[in-house]
């Protein structure tokens, strides 16, 4: 992913606002959805296993277990269980580095169209096999 989307508009311009401390009250535009599932984390072209602790339409919590180390600022991509790839920047990192909060890029996922997999029948097998091998 690079530091501009396709109208030009750099990265950090788009999550910008996202950046900015929260305070005590919580001012997300989108709820967030506890998920508990498995996706793939793409970082500098290196692909590696992640728990999505929860999504809204315009990021996602993960939690890394091992692989790379993203910094704030970085750019990732994220990959579901149903093979939607979504590109992000890294705008959260916990103190214990395992956490981070990530924005989408745009932020138009409709993430309920993304928490159901029974259309795809015998591949969500398959795609959690893909995911788990990328937790080792």
């Amino acid at each position: 992913m690079s530091g501009a989307n396709e109208t030009g508009t750099s990265v950090a311009a788009l999550v910008s606002p996202l950046l900015a401390p929260r305070g005590s009250c919580d001012r997300r535009a989108h709820p967030r959805r506890a998920v508990g599932a498995l996706a793939a984390l793409r970082i500098r072209g290196v692909q590696f296993g992640v728990v999505l602790r929860n999504i809204s339409n315009c990021g996602a919590a993960l939690q890394l277990r091992s692989g790379l180390v993203p910094s704030v600022h970085d750019c990732v991509d994220l990959s579901l269980i149903d093979g939607t790839d979504l590109p992000a920047i890294v705008v959260r990192q916990s103190e214990c580095e395992c956490e981070y909060g990530i924005a989408f890029v745009p932020a138009n996922f409709r993430a309920d169209e993304h928490l159901t997999y029974e259309h795809m029948g015998s591949d969500y097998f398959r795609s959690i096999l893909r995911m788990q091998r990328l937790l080792r």
